[in-house]
């Protein structure tokens, strides 16, 4: 995103300038002028993001300007970069400080200002050739407007639409139209470009009984370019059927006409209007007061991709969320569109030799309609020996088969705010089918600056990027843990999409075993994934000197060696993110000592690393001060020097750290795992005022107090191989949300005064508590999350009793293996929505309200 790189290089111009001002002599104002110029054009790229799909010369100017940003942060790098060379990075930079008189110029970086100068000059004049202006957000969407209909044109033919594995489903929402409540209510349909949301709405509109149960009907599509005027007419003209008279009439009269004459028609009726693929709230907010509620059973329709629109909070509705079909249902869908029924309407089936085959492209489409729709339709016209054709090219061939495939879904990516394009292109780097942890790629995205600085806390701020996403059906949730979504993924079609935006706007490379040694293709390369071939790789990283981001996917663990990670280190001066979680690191002997070249990585933001022994890090650590998140993975300690303490930027460290850990000076640190307790009670933890996730280990004994000096604290994990005594200590944690104890708790408080005061989720292994428990647990006022676990209930029989735990939403029990029956009395957990429970008692008795439930997983 060429944005996000103007962006990046902006602020790393405003850091050359607040914090090396004393270095600058000579060119500051140039300094200034670029930063000034950059943040001008920045304005200009959010208009010309559309424009690059269809004008060449956009298309060039929009990479040159790209290109001047990935220049000008080079330049601040460079300059950031040089005097590390000879040592410590800020004992360096006071070494010259006395020879500095000549200022940058000393760098060769004011000769590099200039020239970048001279090159924008020309970029600017560029614009103007090109005629690239700001424009309105009428002008904006107009192209959008008109690939949107062009869709609709060639999706529309209902009569032949396919709808499979719906038939219960659509039942059901038939039911929920015609059932006997009269007040009017919103049913909407929510899901994914290509699931058949609006397939499944014609189909309840054209069903015989949905005919006959409505005094009227309309249908209204709603466009991106969308005008209130715009949406009554369609409206009127769909229910009324008016003359040409009329027409006339209609287009004299003003919007509060409109709505009038539209409410004054429906005001008595029995109306069912579909509002198809909604995509802001204010579409809808557009429509409905002319929408009367008759008393009468009128009902409204709405398709769309986003959940905040299908959650209508001010209205009476039912959410249906349209799922992917399973593998039966897929290919039942496949077989109607790839073999057509014959002329005596007897359905032809799939030949034995090409079953195997068809069910393998099948699955790859991961249930989703649009793209088994465009398969079968495909196939049918294709002779049985090209199949392994379109199979080794599947995702080409369904793009190019159909008109409409990649534009329904590049809607979607073209309707996302320019904020959240660049971390929806950052998932193209994970491999096909992979489950994507969303705190990693939280933590990848701040490090990639794709999160403005400016934000205090980035985290909050890119989960937000995370939910919009979501809501936008653009990734689909894989499992929840607790009240966090632990892991994501993205449909195969969606992810080519933003693999060819990536590669298209030179956004990242994915390394394959060859190399175009070109200066244009390798000196421009920012991010690079490596998903097999490592060994080769490093032996090419001198041609890639600008590379900002190096993530390793290795599916079968090939490894490296440490001589490897030297010259990484040692070649890839710039880097921001090195992930090396997926691959293996060889090296001799118990301990792995990490090279020393590892502290000329100053402009690191993210380390990611895994071993399974002893890894012991360098004192030229202390040179990382831009780091931001370390993270190891696998079975390995971390030997850490004290040189730690320098790492004021840190936020995150998730390791087994090995001897004593000097943190006490990091107060940005938000996030601290596995520490053991001798460990935690050598830190000055008073310091720690963004300390926001803890967890200790190996408590040796059970006196709580250590932890009241942290009241920045939201979540905490205990572990102790005693029993904990007191929980009393913790009632004075007020920003605690949420508690894990691991260990024998011998006495839980008697009142829910004693807890933290704004807890939400509470897991427990191994408490052993007994059955006059939980009395004292439904007390807690806030309590949404309960999880008991691995014996945390010594109980036989665990009752719930009227109106206790009265926020709780989630209730998972687990290895409870003593219980023997569950009571839920009448009004107990009136707001819980999900339950499971799995590897308890066999003997278990669950009352029908919770088996009813849908499973923790699924929320």
């Amino acid at each position: 995103m060429a944005e996000a790189a103007v962006l990046y290089a902006v602020q790393r111009l405003s850091d050359l300038l607040t914090q090396e001002a004393v270095f600058l002599q000579g060119v500051r104002g140039e300094v200034l002028w670029l930063q000034r110029e950059l943040t001008r054009m920045q304005g200009f790229l959010k208009d010309t993001d559309q424009q690059q799909d269809t004008d060449d010369g956009v298309r060039r100017w929009v990479s040159e300007v790209r290109n001047a940003a990935y220049d000008a942060e080079d330049i601040v790098d460079t300059f950031m970069v040089q005097p590390a060379d000879g040592g410590g990075f800020w004992a360096s930079l006071k070494k010259y400080a006395c020879i500095l008189n000549r200022g940058v110029n000393h760098y060769g970086v004011g000769k590099d200002i200039e020239e970048l100068k001279g090159r924008i000059i020309d970029i600017s004049r560029g614009a103007e050739a090109y005629g690239i202006r700001t424009i309105s957000c009428t002008e904006r969407n107009r192209s959008l407007t008109e690939r949107f209909r062009h869709i609709r044109r060639t999706s529309s033919n209902a009569g032949n639409e396919q709808v499979v594995g719906f038939e219960e489903n659509t039942k059901m929402l038939i039911k929920q139209l015609l059932k006997d409540e009269q007040q009017r209510f919103v049913i909407s349909i929510l899901g994914m470009g290509g699931l058949g949301k609006t397939t499944l709405a014609r189909k309840l509109v054209n069903s015989t009984d949905v005919k006959g149960g409505f005094d009227c009907r309309a249908w209204v599509c709603v466009t991106q370019e969308y005008t209130t005027r715009d949406l009554l007419q369609k409206t009127i003209k769909s229910f009324q059927k008016p003359k040409i008279e009329d027409l006339e009439l209609m287009e004299r009269m003003t919007e509060e006409d409109l709505e009038l004459h539209l409410y004054e028609f429906l005001e008595g009726r029995r109306y069912l209007v579909v509002v198809d693929d909604i995509w802001h709230k204010s579409a809808w907010e557009s429509l409905r007061r002319a929408f009367p509620d008759n008393g009468n059973g009128s009902r409204i329709v709405i398709t769309t991709r986003n959940e905040p629109v299908a959650m209508i909070t001010d209205e009476k509705n039912f959410v249906y969320k349209l799922r992917f079909l399973n593998q039966e249902e897929s290919w039942k869908l496949f077989c109607k569109k790839a073999f057509p029924d014959t002329a005596d309407g007897q359905a032809t089936v799939c030949p034995p030799g090409l079953e195997k085959l068809g069910r393998e492209m099948v699955e790859k489409c991961r249930g989703l309609p649009l793209a088994i729709i465009v398969l079968g339709g495909l196939l049918s016209r294709r002779e049985p020996h090209e199949w392994h054709t379109v199979k080794n090219h599947l995702w080409w061939h369904l793009t190019q088969d159909s008109d409409h495939v990649s534009p329904i879904l590049a809607l979607s990516y073209d309707e996302l705010p320019y904020q959240l394009k660049s971390c929806f292109l950052y998932l193209s780097l994970f491999p096909e089918d992979s489950l994507i942890d969303t705190e990693k790629l939280i933590r990848l995205w701040i490090a990639e600056g794709f999160i403005p600085e400016e934000e205090q806390d980035m985290e909050n701020v890119a989960e937000e990027y995370l939910k919009e996403l979501i809501d936008r059906s653009m990734i689909q949730i894989v499992e929840r843990y607790l009240d966090k979504v632990k892991t994501c993924r993205i449909h195969d079609l969606i992810r080519e999409l933003a693999i060819k935006k990536a590669r298209a706007l030179e956004f990242l490379d994915v390394y394959d075993g060859k190399v175009n040694l070109s200066y244009s293709s390798t000196s421009l390369t920012r991010r690079q994934v490596i998903p097999s071939g490592n060994m080769k790789y490093v032996s090419l990283v001198h041609f890639y000197p600008r590379l900002r981001s190096l993530l390793f996917f290795n599916p079968d663990r090939e490894s490296i060696n440490i001589k490897h990670l030297q010259t990484l280190c040692s070649n890839l001066r710039f880097l921001r993110v090195l992930d090396l979680e997926d691959t293996r690191i060889e090296h001799s002997g118990k301990v792995l000592r990490l090279t020393d070249s590892i502290g000329k990585l100053i402009h690191l933001r993210y380390f990611g690393f895994k071993c399974n022994s002893l890894v012991e890090f360098p004192r030229s650590i202390g040179n990382l001060q831009c780091l931001k998140t370390m993270v190891a993975s696998g079975n390995s300690c971390w030997k850490l020097p004290s040189q730690i303490s320098k790492l004021h930027q840190l936020r995150h460290l998730i390791a087994r750290p090995l001897g004593h850990l000097q943190v006490s000076t990091l107060t940005n640190l938000q996030t601290l795992k596995y520490v053991n307790f001798q460990q935690w009670d050598a830190v000055d933890a008073r310091n720690l005022i963004n300390l926001q996730e803890l967890e200790i280990r190996e408590i040796p004994y059970t006196n709580m107090n250590f932890i009241l000096q942290v009241n920045s604290l939201r979540s905490l994990t205990l572990q102790t191989d005693t029993a904990f005594n007191t929980l009393l200590p913790l009632s004075r944690c007020p920003n605690l949300i949420k508690l894990k104890l691991e260990g024998k708790i011998n006495i839980l408080p008697r009142s829910s005064d004693e807890f933290p005061p704004n807890l939400s989720v509470l897991v427990l292994y191994g408490s052993f508590l007994k059955e006059d428990s939980i009395p004292i647990l439904e007390m807690l006022p806030s309590l949404t999350i309960l999880h008991l676990g691995n014996d945390s209930f010594s109980g036989k029989k665990m009752v719930f009793s009227m109106a206790g735990f009265p926020q709780l939403q989630v209730l998972r029990l687990s290895w409870l293996r003593l219980l023997e029956a569950l009571v839920v009395e009448s009004g107990a957990m009136p707001r819980l929505k999900y339950f499971g429970i799995e590897d308890c008692n066999n003997q278990l008795m669950v009352p029908e309200r919770l088996r009813m439930l849908p499973l923790p997983q699924e929320w």
